[in-house]
């Protein structure tokens, strides 16, 4: 598959003389191929999902559940800029659906 990399730069605001390009398109004509191998991986409906969890089939090829030591919560937030009632305090980001 070729690509009009010209066209593709100008879409991105690249600059369609730039070397790199020849690069880029190699790295597109793998990905595009990539994508093209997935469509051969066959689907499944939910149905034979379910009726797989639910029979435990392939529990086996799951890692045991060990548990372990994790991160000093104390310290963790000690790092965090705001913290409220033992958690982080995240700034609100979006208000009355409208993006700040």
């Amino acid at each position: 598959m070729e690509f009009d990399m010209a066209h593709l730069a100008r879409l991105s605001r690249l600059d369609p003389h730039d070397p790199a390009l020849k690069d880029l398109s190699e790295d597109l004509k793998s990905i595009v191929g990539f994508v093209g191998t997935l469509t051969s991986v066959p689907d499944r409906t939910s149905e034979e999902v379910a009726l797989e969890a639910a029979s435990g089939a392939g529990l086996g090829l799951l890692r045991e559940d060990v548990s372990r030591p994790s991160f000093d919560r104390a310290s963790l937030l000690a790092a965090s800029p705001t913290n409220e009632d033992g958690c982080y305090a995240v700034p609100v980001a979006i208000e009355k659906g409208v993006a700040k």
